[in-house]
């Protein structure tokens, strides 16, 4: 480097430092003049600290002074008085000795005994003399002038008690009793009497007397050092609460300046967050007022505002773009349902009316049993997504309401006893005695649990069969909302297959959406969704399904769910009979079908027209009204969502019009979800058909509501069992003649069942079958219906013979 350049940067030197030192004291200023919230606080602690700790070490110093003062005063009060008690009791013990030496006289022992005690007592005297000489020739703290004046004057005296010691033992020591006789002895005593009545032991006695003079001054002075002790400490204490007065004062002009200086920034920010937070108010911001921690917490609240007025902005557009593409989903699948249902519903309509064809070749029933099959698996899946789309948006529910437990279970069995036949698999009910009769649960939604897990059961079996155990595990007594006593019974349903079993590491994922039970190499046709939502309509009735399985023996599947008792007299809905109707008994009935759907209108002319119904037709809700008020039909199948006017619309101008405040009107449509279904009966419709229609539930319905007898073809066998449980329909039998008994026993018969009186009902039956054989086929039918709790189907059969 040039010298010039060396020259140069040493000039820089200086400039660094003196900004520097600048600098270090722009800063040391800052603080002092700008403290911030913590050296605000710390400064006030530390005035207030320093003004207490100092008022104590000086309270601590003076009074510490002052008390050792005392104290060694007092202690040397106590050691002087200590002495003096000891030297007047030893002064005593002397004389005591003395007087007791002419009794002793006549016993050597004693008085020899007691002549030692005498020498040790003197001993100890002089001891306690030297000691107490000592304390007064070298005090530790100053004598008054009292004290050491009676002091002196009892020094004076102290050649008096050598001389009495030294006579004491001149006179002692020569006597020897025993060796003394009589007379001696008499004479001794006399010696020893008489040295108590001369002048010296007189002395001896002045000498206590001083002893005690001392001892009063010292007392007076012991007395006189408690006061000033007391008076110390007191001023001690009175140091020490200035000394905190002064502080308290301090602290509280503290507290005023902090209140001033740190709590109003903090009050004026509390009161901004309260109005954001009440409000919702994000516009607001806090002031800003100092420099301090406070300062940056207002702009950071104030920041922190204004990212919460951008997050909520972004949190609406998002809540809006997500309600919209829920709505999108929930209007997709809706109209998705309605336009698969649709077309199903013409394509099952037509398989069910194909069925009941008696001109078919057994290939084309076998096409026609494939369609319906295979249209009633689509239909499954359909109803499959919608659930699963409910159970994501949390809008799955429950609707209890009584029912037949025992009816229920038997037609859920049923239905699974035939898709075991068609495979070759056995499957065996085991219902517990002690099963409840009516429970108050959704029959609908525990159907649809039992048929997913009966019906994969079914599916995975190839070999062996399915086992339906139903127990009853426990009942307990609870109240309702209502305090009305209530009886829980707890029913465990267990389902036991020999199929394929599951992998033990898979247990965990089939309760997953879109997952199949089974080996990929088993694979059976499905969406993977029947247990998941199987699951989850269990968690709603507060229950867990639980598996076991191994791979290649089978699998278990059970849960246990609470089904309260009813008290409710349920009759068991009637199945109707696989005989073919033909028509039913009494005057011709008026159907109008409204429906914009060419193909619902005719199927559901093709189902009832031929059973002797005059079908009407409209093709919207604005041409059924004009169809309705025309020729007044005493039932109306109506679509919900058509052209011009819904069925809404429809159902409710029909309710307001007098002469249908009563006529039975149906809803009939693709759109199945709970909100159509309300919206319906509200709107006044009398009950719900989801489409696709099933062909029994549509004319079961239609008996209902317009008490309608069926007539029946006469086939082969006279079935009086409900559907699902007949044998296969190829097989043939001859044909049964029914003879009725006479009208007495008819109306016995009749009036039991309309009690409902199963009991005595079969009791009845079987006196009528003893009575002749030809009611035996009479009686068999109504025992079958008896089992099956028919009492609606007993009151129909027994009806059509009275």
């Amino acid at each position: 480097m040039s010298k010039p350049e060396a020259k140069s940067s040493t000039n820089h030197l200086p400039e660094q430092e003196a900004k520097l030192a600048h600098l270090t004291g722009s800063g040391i200023r800052q603080k002092f003049y700008n403290p911030n919230v913590g050296q605000k606080i710390s400064f006030g602690y530390g005035i207030i600290l320093a003004i207490t700790v100092t008022g104590t070490i000086i309270g601590a110093i003076l009074g510490d002074f002052h008390q050792q003062q005392s104290r060694n005063l007092l202690e040397d009060v106590l050691e002087e008085t200590l002495l003096i008690d000891h030297l007047q009791l030893k002064l005593i013990q002397i004389q005591l000795h003395y007087h007791q030496f002419a009794g002793l006289l006549q016993e050597p022992e004693e008085f020899q005994e007691e002549y030692l005690h005498f020498q040790e007592h003197i001993v100890e005297f002089r001891q306690l003399w030297s000691e107490l000489e000592e304390s007064y020739d070298e005090p530790e703290v100053e004598e008054t002038s009292e004290e050491i004046a009676a002091f002196n004057k009892l020094k004076n005296n102290e050649f008096l008690i050598d001389k009495y010691f030294q006579e004491t033992e001149a006179l002692l020591q020569p006597i020897n009793p025993y060796q003394l006789s009589t007379e001696e002895i008499d004479s001794a005593q006399k010696l020893l009497v008489n040295f108590t009545l001369n002048p010296l032991s007189k002395k001896m006695e002045d000498f206590a007397e001083d002893l005690e003079a001392i001892k009063k001054i010292i007392d007076q002075e012991k007395q006189d050092t408690t006061v000033v002790l007391k008076t110390t400490e007191r001023l001690w204490v009175h140091i020490l609460i200035v000394s905190m007065v002064l502080s308290i004062v301090i602290a509280i002009f503290l507290a005023i300046y902090t209140s001033a200086a740190i709590t109003r920034p903090l009050e004026q920010l509390t009161r901004v967050a309260k109005k954001v937070t009440q409000e919702s108010d994000f516009s607001l911001q806090a002031p800003i007022t100092t420099q301090d921690e406070i300062g940056l917490l207002s702009t950071s609240f104030n920041q922190l505002i204004e990212q919460v007025r951008h997050l909520l902005e972004e949190q609406q557009q998002a809540k809006e773009a997500a309600n919209a593409a829920n709505r999108a989903k929930s209007e997709f699948l809706a109209n998705m349902s309605h336009e698969l249902r649709t077309p199903l519903n013409g394509i099952l309509g037509y398989a069910q009316i194909l069925q009941y064809s008696s001109d078919m070749t057994p290939q084309q029933q076998q096409g026609i049993d494939i369609i319906q099959s295979c249209g009633t698996h689509l239909l499954t899946l359909i109803n499959d997504i919608l659930d699963i789309s409910k159970i994501e948006a949390q809008k799955m529910e429950l609707y209890p309401e009584d029912f037949h437990f025992l009816h229920f279970l038997w037609g859920v069995t049923q239905m699974c006893q035939i898709r075991a036949k068609k495979k070759s698999i056995t499957f065996t009910y085991q219902p517990d005695p002690q099963l409840p009769t009516v429970v108050y649960a959704d029959e609908k939604r525990l159907r649809q649990v039992l048929i997913n897990l009966l019906g994969n059961a079914i599916k995975f079996t190839q070999t062996g069969g399915v086992t339906f155990k139903v127990e009853k595990i426990d009942n307990q007594q609870q109240t309702t909302n209502n305090k009305q006593p209530i009886t829980n019974n707890k029913i465990k349903f267990e389902i036991k297959d020999t199929g394929i079993g599951i992998a033990t590491e898979k247990l965990d994922k089939i309760f997953e959406p879109f997952e199949q039970v089974g080996q990929d190499t088993h694979k059976i046709e499905g969406t993977g969704l029947g247990l998941t939502i199987t699951q989850k309509i269990l968690q709603l009735m507060g229950s867990q399904l639980q598996v076991k399985s191994t791979l290649g023996l089978g699998s278990t599947f059970w849960f246990e769910v609470d089904l309260p008792l009813s008290s409710k007299s349920i009759e068991v809905t009637p199945v109707t009979p696989l005989q073919p109707i033909i028509g039913y008994q009494g005057e011709k009935k008026q159907i109008l079908v409204v429906d914009d759907c060419a193909e619902n209108r005719a199927v559901l002319f093709s189902l009832l027209e031929p059973l002797g119904f005059e079908i009407r037709e409209a093709t919207n809700g604005e041409e059924g009204l004009e169809q309705a008020i025309k020729f007044l039909p005493d039932l109306l199948i109506l679509d919900l969502v058509m052209p011009v006017m819904d069925g809404f619309e429809l159902t409710c101008r029909l309710r307001q019009l007098p002469e249908f405040k009563h006529t039975i009107v149906l809803a009939s449509s693709a759109s199945i979800s709970e909100s159509y279904q309300i919206q319906s009966r509200e709107a006044g419709c009398n009950d719900f058909l989801p489409k696709p229609i099933e062909t029994q539930d549509l004319l079961e319905t239609i008996r209902y509501h317009l008490g309608l007898s069926w007539i029946y073809e006469k086939t082969d066998e006279l079935s009086t069992q409900p559907l699902g449980t007949q044998s296969d329909l190829s097989q043939t039998n001859p044909v049964t003649v029914i003879i009725p008994p006479p009208p007495d026993e008819l109306n016995i018969l009749y009036d039991l069942a309309r009690k409902g009186l199963i009991d005595g009902l079969i009791e009845q039956v079987n006196k009528l079958k003893k009575m002749d054989n030809e009611y035996m086929p009479f009686a068999d039918n109504i025992l079958n219906l008896a089992q099956e709790f028919n009492i609606k189907q007993i009151r129909s059969f027994i009806k059509k013979y009275l």
